[in-house]
């Protein structure tokens, strides 16, 4: 009964980050993020290669990307701004006549920090406002959040849970216009203990590191566009 209470919760705030990033993005600040990276799931790996005769394997999950939606506020005495966000992410593996693929629906709250303006107050980052565009661009960003994560071995669904993960990462934010801004960003994101059931048929389970378990590492790169719906 716990496990699906804390399902349910979970489920919920999906939901109302959703609806609260969708509508808020209607009247003010929208934000269209687009990424591209790798994804590494090490015990994962460890298990699908003991099934693969001796030799170099690529390691799961390979390649994949990532969109997202997201509404922006900031603190009004403080660089400090936050970016609730609605993403959809998908990796694919074809190795050895098999298709590994893993998709998930979530949210992110990215906070960003931005160290050389901290104490501004300007609505950075604009080429109408005066200052140097560089020192107002740079942040720092450190993003929890929360996704639904479906796993597929072939056409087969493998197992779907809620997984809550954590990003940190840097960014620069370019203004091309007063309602228009540019931002490229880095970004690690670690994915906690995950689960992919099936993923280890076949294998002797009393070998350490069969499991159906294992965390991500995400390294993404990818471009933030954002866009003022207003210019008050």
């Amino acid at each position: 009964m716990a496990l699906e209470f804390i399902f349910d919760f979970m489920r919920n705030l999906l939901v109302a980050i959703a609806v609260v990033v969708i509508n808020s993005s209607v009247s003010g600040q929208l934000g269209i993020r687009i990424n591209y990276g790798f994804s590494e799931a090490p015990r994962w790996t460890k298990t699908r290669n003991m099934l693969l005769p001796p030799g170099q394997h690529p390691k799961l999950l390979g390649e994949g990307y990532r969109i997202g939606i997201d509404h922006a506020f900031r603190l009004s005495q403080k660089r400090i701004e936050f970016y609730p966000e609605l993403f959809f992410s998908r990796y694919q593996q074809n190795y050895a006549n098999r298709r590994y693929t893993y998709h998930a629906l979530g949210v992110n709250i990215h906070t960003q920090i931005y160290p050389l303006d901290f104490e501004g107050d300007c609505d950075c980052p604009t080429f109408s406002k005066q200052g140097n565009w560089l020192k107002k661009g740079i942040f720092l960003s450190l993003s929890p959040g929360i996704q639904y994560a479906s796993k597929f071995l072939d056409d087969l669904n493998g197992d779907s849970d809620f997984v809550p993960l954590v990003g940190i990462g840097m960014g620069l934010d370019i203004g091309v216009s007063d309602l228009l801004t540019i931002t490229p960003v880095v970004q690690y994101v670690y994915t906690f203990s995950d689960s992919w059931e099936g993923l280890d048929f076949g294998v002797d389970p009393s070998i350490e590191y069969s499991s159906n378990n294992s965390s991500l590492h995400q390294f993404i790169a990818g471009i933030r566009v954002g866009l003022r719906l207003t210019d008050d």
